[in-house]
């Protein structure tokens, strides 16, 4: 497997979401909601297979990853994945600091999707998206240490045919210069 094909970097294309959904190459039509981000749309139509194929892990629970599992959890098998302990039982809790999502949406959630901040209980996804942050210094350096680790971390539990999806905004050429290798050295996939 060569994890340079399986990237996505989703930088460049920060649109929202049409309000109707788009039939892909099997004829499903897939609803989603103005947080699910044009390229991770784009990406879920490549997932053509049964849905029941696929175990989806939103990484970073934050103001992107909390609505795309929510949007995720409604067609496929979602996990969401925070390394904040606090994060993961508040949401276990029916509590959302980020007020993306109303209690309604929730609690649907809570219902469909299962949460986590420990890396084994990501070893049996075979999609990944990575919605981790990447603030910027006063001189407007972004900080890339979030990308770094969750890159790390990821490699540990890839396997080949796995997707890794990067919905965090970076420079262009972040992904394949500063995630890849990181990546590829923790799962020792080329």
């Amino acid at each position: 497997v060569n994890l340079r094909h399986l990237r996505l970097n989703t930088s460049a294309a920060r649109r929202p979401m049409p309000s109707a959904g788009i039939p892909n190459s099997e004829s499903r039509t897939y609803s989603f909601n103005k947080n699910l981000h044009f390229w991770t749309f784009i990406s879920m139509l490549t997932l053509t297979k049964d849905p029941k194929h696929y175990k989806i892990a939103i990484i970073g629970l934050g103001y992107v990853g909390l609505p795309l599992a929510h949007a995720f959890s409604a067609r496929f098998q979602t996990h969401g994945f925070d390394i904040d302990q606090q994060r993961i039982a508040g949401l276990l809790e029916g509590k959302d600091h980020t007020a993306q999502l109303n209690a309604v949406q929730l609690e649907e959630l809570r219902q469909r999707a299962s949460f986590s901040h420990q890396l084994d209980d990501l070893r049996d996804c075979n999609v990944y998206i990575v919605t981790v942050p990447t603030p910027v210094d006063v001189n407007k350096k972004p900080d890339l240490q979030p990308l770094h680790k969750a890159s790390t971390m990821l490699g540990k539990v890839l396997k080949p045919g796995d997707l890794v999806i990067y919905e965090s905004t970076v420079f262009p050429g972040c992904t394949e210069e500063e995630c890849v290798p990181l990546l590829e050295t923790g799962s020792g996939l080329r």
